[in-house]
């Protein structure tokens, strides 16, 4: 008895809901509008972070390219100064000009120091090449080297 009261009480709700078009379409647009509501929220939330994400990458590319400027003008000065260092040195300019093997390495000497000297404690480098105008040159390590090449 109480089973076929509840079963004609759900079967005249299900008919009465097709027929009563005005709460139909109420619920279609309370639907309709949150899911555009939902929509826009998704919408504004991507945008802003969006947004957020790409000032971000734009300033800290900025950031990277202002540094990477700032670290290459620092090393660039001091090669700048080790070059004229060692390109000013009057040993530096006899050592590039000698022809005679033996006065050669024995000037190598004392460039080497000069380099060492100038260079090392200031810059990476683990080897500095001297060049003639004639082209040829010669490689130092910090030591006496016998790399030249003639």
């Amino acid at each position: 008895m109480k089973n076929e009261k509840y079963k004609s009480r759900a079967a005249n709700l299900l008919h009465s809901l097709p027929r009563n078009k005005n709460l139909r379409r109420r619920f279609i647009l309370i639907i309709t509008v949150y899911l555009l509501f939902v929509v826009a929220l998704w919408f504004f939330c991507y945008n802003t972070i969006f947004r957020d994400v790409q000032a971000n990458t734009s300033n800290m590319m900025n950031l990277i390219g202002d540094n990477l400027a700032d670290k290459l003008d620092s090393e660039f000065s001091r090669m700048k100064l080790a070059t004229s260092t060692i390109a000013g040195s009057v040993y530096v300019q006899e050592f590039l000009s000698e022809t005679d093997n033996t006065a050669y390495y024995e000037k190598a000497g004392a460039v080497s120091e000069i380099i060492r000297k100038t260079v090392y404690p200031h810059m990476g480098g683990d080897t500095v090449l001297t060049i003639t105008a004639e082209g040829l040159f010669y490689r130092f390590t910090g030591s006496v080297s016998n790399a030249a090449i003639g």
